[in-house]
Order: structure tokens, then sequence, then C-alpha cells
């Protein structure tokens, strides 16, 4: 301590010695090199990265189905699928998504396009390319929310093939409820030709759908779900070959029926004697030459136009009877 003239050793204090001690304790850590030093573990942070980065995903998919936003969900789990390319980053989401939790979002999913928006009119020549495009829009809906849950089902290590298989069929049984709905607004009792092609076009569209389906479906029993969806569309199923039956006798009736008036009409010009042109007959004006052309034309034109409406359903009849017997065979598979 400075005394005014000099410096003089101070007096001992309480704590000093300790104080001393740990300065000295700290100098000697210092200068043996004795300071712990910590390393961080680059493949711990990576991990923890891209659990972060799946669990912000995850939670998206969640919000997505609190909301019923199917947007979100599609693009939620598109954006999961894109990111998970190794099985480290696919086993982070079966630690986030267990099974049970899976199955309860696939039910979400399903409830979103459930349900079917019937057009609000009757179907007319006039409206019927809207309605298909109304009704082609809700399929492609179904679609897409059915394939992000087969999407979400493989990001597993081990994916489970019946709950594939149930999405598969959801989406199936969902497509055919809306051709169901679609059939049921075309029959009706007034049954022109348009309608008859519009059955036979949707009717076409199903059979085609339904070929590749049941390829892909094991004929044995999976599960009581799997049985009972099986049933129901089974039953959809004699619903299609109903319809094909009731419309069938009228192509019938068209058919024969046109055929058989062109034929007598045919007879009956041809064991008739009318003022045909051919006949070498003069004419006094340009009117009579006319007026005897007409119906010249009128009596030929006639019959051949029976004749072409006969065939024409002769063919559509033909159609309907080869959609019939696929049907047949399709529920014989059940």
């Amino acid at each position: 301590m400075w005394t005014g003239s000099e410096w003089i050793p101070s007096p001992p204090m309480s704590g000093d010695t300790v104080h001393t001690s740990l300065s000295l304790a700290i100098e000697d850590s210092v200068v043996m090199g004795d300071v712990n030093q910590v390393y961080n573990d680059e493949e711990a942070m990576i991990s923890a990265g891209e659990y972060s980065i799946i669990d912000h995903m995850v939670i998206k998919i969640r919000t997505g189905i609190r909301l019923g936003d199917g947007e979100i969900i599609k693009s939620s789990i598109a954006s999961l699928c894109d990111y998970c390319d190794s099985s480290d980053k696919v086993g982070i989401v079966d630690r986030l998504i267990p099974i049970t939790e899976r199955r309860i979002i696939f039910e979400k999913m399903i409830d979103l396009v459930r349900n079917i928006e019937e057009y609000p009119e009757i179907f007319t020549e006039e409206n019927s390319k809207e309605q298909w495009m109304h009704y082609g829009k809700q399929i492609s809906k179904s679609e897409e929310v059915h394939d992000a849950a087969i999407v979400l089902n493989h990001l597993s290590e081990n994916p489970s093939y019946e709950d594939s298989l149930l999405l598969e069929f959801s989406n199936f049984e969902y497509i055919l409820s809306v051709h169901l709905v679609m059939l049921d607004k075309l029959q009706t009792k007034r049954w022109g030709s348009w309608r008859i092609d519009d059955i036979i076009l949707l009717v076409g569209m199903m059979n085609d759908c339904a070929e590749g389906w049941f390829n892909m479906f094991p004929p044995k029993s999976m599960s009581s779900e799997y049985d009972s969806m099986k049933m129901e569309i089974k039953q959809m199923m004699k619903r299609i070959l109903d319809c094909l039956t009731y419309t069938s006798p009228s192509r019938r009736i068209v058919s024969t029926g046109n055929a058989f008036l062109a034929t007598m009409w045919t007879f009956f010009v041809f064991t008739t004697p009318f003022p045909f042109v051919l006949n070498n007959q003069s004419f006094s004006n340009i009117g009579d030459f006319l007026g005897v052309l007409f119906v010249d034309l009128f009596f030929v034109a006639f019959p051949l136009g029976l004749f072409g409406i006969s065939f024409y359903a002769w063919i559509q009849l033909k159609e309907l009877s080869l959609l019939s017997k696929q049907f047949r065979s399709y529920i014989e598979l059940f």
C-alpha cells in the first residue's frame, strides 16, 4: 500500500489468500493447457436439423388435417416425399407419425372427398359437356387426395400393403359412386340417341377403370373392412348392370321398329305407281318438275333414313350387350 512517501506491504485481509490461490490456479491452468474445450458433433447437428425440418413438415400436414384443407395436405406430403431421400429420414417420419396416427390421417383425407356435389340441373344435350366437366373435376380431386395418402403410407420403413390396397379401393369406390350419380341423371323416359351415347361412354369408362383395378386386387379376404368395401363395389356393379339391362330393350325396339318400317315403306314404294321423274313424262313448267322431283327424293330418302336409324341403334345395342357381359364377369369375381 502507498503511505504517501513509499510502498509498504499491506496488512493481511480475510479472503485474500483464497483470491490469490484462485488467480494462480487459473493462470496455472491456462499455462499448462488444461482448459476444457467443447467440440460440436457434426453428425448429431445434421440429424437434429433433419429432425427439425421433417417435424415442421409433419406439423403442416396435421394443420391441413385440422383445417380440412386438401391443398395444404397434398403440398406438405409432396414436400415431405421430396425431402425424405434416405432411410434415416424415412425413419424419422416413422417416429413422428406412427401407424395408428397415419390411419387416422388417411380417414380424415378421405372424408374431404367422400361427398359428391351434384350438378344442379338435369342432363340435357346443351349442358352435357358442363356436367361431364363438373363430375370429372370431383374424380380428379379424389384421385389426387388418395394418391397423396398412398405416398404418405409409403414414407415408412415398413409400409402397410393392406392400407395401400384399402386406399386404392376407396378411390375406385368413389369413382363408381360419381359415375352412378351421372347414370341416375341420364336414366329418364326421354331416350335420345345422345343420352344412349353418353351412357355407353360412361359405362365404357367404368369398364376400363374396373379392368385395371381388378387386376390389382387379390381375391382372398384380408380384413373385415376390405370385405365390406368389396361388397359395396359389388352392389354398385349390379346397379350398373341393371342400367344396361334397362337401356338395351329401348335400343332393340328402335332398331327393329325402324328396320320394319323402312322395309314396309320400300315395298310400298316399289309396288305402287307414283309420278317418278324417271318415267319420261313431260312437264308443262318447272314447278311441276320440281314438285315431282321432291316427291321422288322423299320416297327414296325416307326409308334410307329409317335404315340409318335402325343400323345406329343396332350398333348401340351391341355395345350395351358387350358392356353387360363385361360387368357380369366382374360381379362373378366377387
